[in-house]
């Protein structure tokens, strides 16, 4: 947590690194566990604010949704890149 924290850019560098990659008009699959406790899903919205994306929020899944439901995360993603 300490290392983390130390280590982790500002809010603000943050953002202007999305808006970065939302001015490169690359598609974008944001994949977020609705029960994640860890950086609770709210935060999508906020980052959907910035960065254009393809959502996929995960029911029943916490921080680690492509451990937790695998099999749904992984369909997502091969159809995502089949797409693009």
């Amino acid at each position: 947590m300490v290392s983390t924290r130390l280590h982790y850019a500002t809010p603000d560098m943050i953002r202007a690194s999305y808006r970065t990659l939302d001015s490169l008009h690359k598609p974008v699959l944001l994949i977020w566990g609705k029960e994640d406790r860890t950086v609770p899903s709210r935060y999508a919205d906020s980052l959907r604010k910035v960065l254009r994306t393809d959502y996929m929020p995960v029911e029943d899944a916490g921080h680690l949704p492509q451990m937790e439901k695998a099999g749904q995360v992984n369909e997502r993603i091969i159809a995502f890149l089949a797409a693009h």
